[in-house]
């Protein structure tokens, strides 16, 4: 080896020692699993839970609030006519915070088939006339 050039001495000398520290790595591995104890097993315990079941149904909820301060309504819908005309019929019963039955949404338009309650009825002979 003495005969070899420097540079391919150099090479060599560590190739040698990557080898050595790759096989000393293997070792103490190998070494540190053999000290490795196996897991302790368990005996396999059937386990019982205790559940409750309870029947569940849907419900409309109505909680009464009694307090001060202004409230506001959930839902609020503004109407108005397609058509100009006077009023000829009102509800009686037409009045703020009132609720009503509204149109069947499967209706096609037809009011002769009305579902829901009429609020109001706009003179149609002004609208005739024009048409």
């Amino acid at each position: 080896m003495t005969n070899l050039p420097p540079k391919k001495r150099q090479f060599l000398t560590s190739v040698v020692l990557s080898v050595l520290a790759l096989a000393a790595g293997f070792g103490v591995s190998h070494g540190l699993t053999l000290l490795r104890k196996p897991p302790v097993l368990r005996e396999l315990v059937e386990r019982t839970y205790n559940v409750e079941v309870f029947q569940v149904e849907s419900l409309d909820l109505r909680e009464v609030v009694r307090a001060f301060g202004t409230s506001r309504a959930d839902r609020e819908v503004v109407l108005s006519a397609q058509v100009a005309g006077e009023v000829a019929e009102i509800h009686p019963q037409l009045k703020v915070g009132q609720s009503f039955r509204a149109q069947n949404p499967k209706s096609t338009g037809d009011t002769s088939n009305y579902a829901g309650d009429l609020l109001l009825r706009i003179d149609p002979t002004s609208y005739e006339a024009r048409v």
